[in-house]
């Protein structure tokens, strides 16, 4: 006897291209916003050099924390300088306060919707719990899906770390 098989792929594949071909200008103001907060934020990291930088996040370390965690700052930042991998991490840096500042912007609102309303927190309190069950890198699939490969699906994915 044989169960008749449910043609999931080939469902969830025209759903796919249904969605990304229907809803292409969404997405693509959805990226065009996202590019545009983080081009703000990563030409105003560029702007500073790092013979300044380093010495203002040492103090401010130093201060703050402590000796030591000012110290390993001092050497750390100063190999990354040394080693010429100051650009690339400064571009990271602005990946990740770009997703954090995204979150913040999402996550407020969404809070307080939730704390205020029962019933918009009984909708999405299921949502959230599997959402968190989830690997985190599962949300690059349909990232780069609807996105392609670049600096906004991984944004996208940092953003459900962040959240």
């Amino acid at each position: 006897m044989s169960i008749y098989k449910i043609p999931i792929g080939p469902l969830v594949e025209d759903f796919i291209n249904y969605t990304v071909s229907n809803f292409k200008p969404f997405f693509e103001g959805i990226a065009a916003v996202i590019l545009f907060i983080h081009g703000i934020i990563e030409a105003a990291l560029f702007i500073v050099p790092p013979w300044v930088a380093i010495p203002i996040v040492v103090f401010l370390t130093w201060r703050f924390a402590s000796r030591s965690t000012g110290l390993f700052a001092l050497i750390s930042l100063s190999l990354i300088w040394n080693l010429r991998l100051w650009d690339v991490s400064i571009e990271t840096l602005g990946l990740v306060i770009t997703a954090s500042l995204i979150s913040l912007m999402i996550a407020i609102p969404l809070g307080i919707l939730v704390a205020e309303n029962r019933i918009v927190a009984q909708l999405m309190t299921p949502i959230l719990d599997f959402l968190q069950t989830m690997p985190r890198f599962i949300y690059l699939i349909p990232g780069v899906i609807v996105f392609g490969i670049g600096t906004v699906p991984g944004i996208i994915a940092t953003i459900t770390l962040v959240l």
